[in-house]
């Protein structure tokens, strides 16, 4: 997921040994860098523990047609139901995404509404 701006962000921070850096940032790449709707930035991080350090980060371009921080709820639904990436089908990235996070305790009020909609539970009790 690409970082925008406004708010805070909360998620895990990698270290990788300096010989698998070279590994690490290419499958990165090949990953996030697939339509050019992410930025690769360098930015300072805060660790539990209280200590910053680097690290690299996926920025969205918001001016990149694929920006979608601007929709809501249902149109946002609408447009993961009838999409499909490399990984597979985007309902699937985002519900995985949502239980991701949760495990990891962190709330997304927004995309779990997305998940939500696009879970096949409720397109059961929809009928």
């Amino acid at each position: 997921m690409g970082l925008d701006r406004g708010g805070s962000c909360r998620g895990m921070a990698f270290r990788v040994d300096d010989k698998d850096r070279d590994d690490a940032l290419d499958y990165l790449r090949k990953r996030e860098l697939i339509t050019n709707v992410y930025l690769e930035r360098i930015v300072p991080i805060g660790l539990p523990d209280g200590r910053r350090v680097k690290a690299v980060t996926y920025v969205v371009d918001r001016l990149h047609p694929q920006y979608a921080g601007s929709l809501g709820v249902e149109e946002a639904a609408a447009v993961v139901l009838r999409s499909h990436g490399q990984s597979g089908p985007n309902d699937a990235y985002v519900l995985n995404t949502v239980t991701q996070l949760k495990q990891m305790g962190i709330r997304d009020l927004w995309l779990e509404a997305v998940g939500a909609a696009v879970s096949p539970k409720s397109a059961q009790t929809a009928d």
